[in-house]
């Protein structure tokens, strides 16, 4: 029941607690009703349920915080994120894209998002941009990743944020694009 100590994260101390605080309640749900149909205990037993709350509440929280991993959220920046460009040199060793042709094709696609802001269609894919912008498919992916350091999904909700953090920054609120 000692997780916190190790490095790992263990959920063993919480599955225990669980199954504890069950069988206590469910213990406390039989006194009680041994206390209603014969009255022979000398306390109300369902006084102990407020002390089994207190009990492992203070268990729960001591136990999470000792294991400070399972408190770890993803963190979402509300400034401009800077992008580290992903390390998968050898997962596109064999590509024809050279590094201008990338670039060249990551401007379009940035240029593409910010005019036209197809990711106000809830449906777009990555085949509808392909289409749009006449970039293949594959080379998308690959300027992507390379180049801005994302895969598809988190580009395009990036430039989703982007855009609607403009739009309410210079307080132009048509309704052509500033929704949501």
């Amino acid at each position: 029941m000692i997780s916190f100590t190790s490095a790992k994260l263990s959920l063993n101390w919480m599955k225990i607690l669980s199954i504890t605080f069950y069988a206590g309640y469910v213990i406390v749900f039989i006194l009680g009703g041994i206390d209603i149909f014969s009255g022979l205990l000398p306390f109300d037993p369902y006084v102990l349920t407020f002390f089994m709350i207190a009990f492992f509440s203070f268990a729960y929280s001591f136990y999470a915080i000792r294991q400070p991993e399972m408190l770890d959220y993803p963190y979402v920046s509300t400034e401009e994120e800077t992008v580290v460009p992903a390390n998968g040199t050898e997962r596109y060793a064999r590509s024809g894209l050279r590094d201008e042709q990338a670039e060249e094709y990551l401007t379009t696609l940035l240029k593409y998002m910010d005019e036209e802001k197809p990711f106000l269609n809830g449906d777009l894919s990555i085949a509808d941009l392909s289409r749009r912008t006449g970039i293949p498919r594959h080379y998308i992916t690959e300027a992507l990743n390379e180049k801005h350091g994302r895969n598809f999904f988190s580009f395009v909700n990036g430039s989703y944020r982007r855009s609607h953090r403009r739009c309410h920054r210079t307080a132009v609120f048509n309704n052509d694009w500033c929704r949501g």
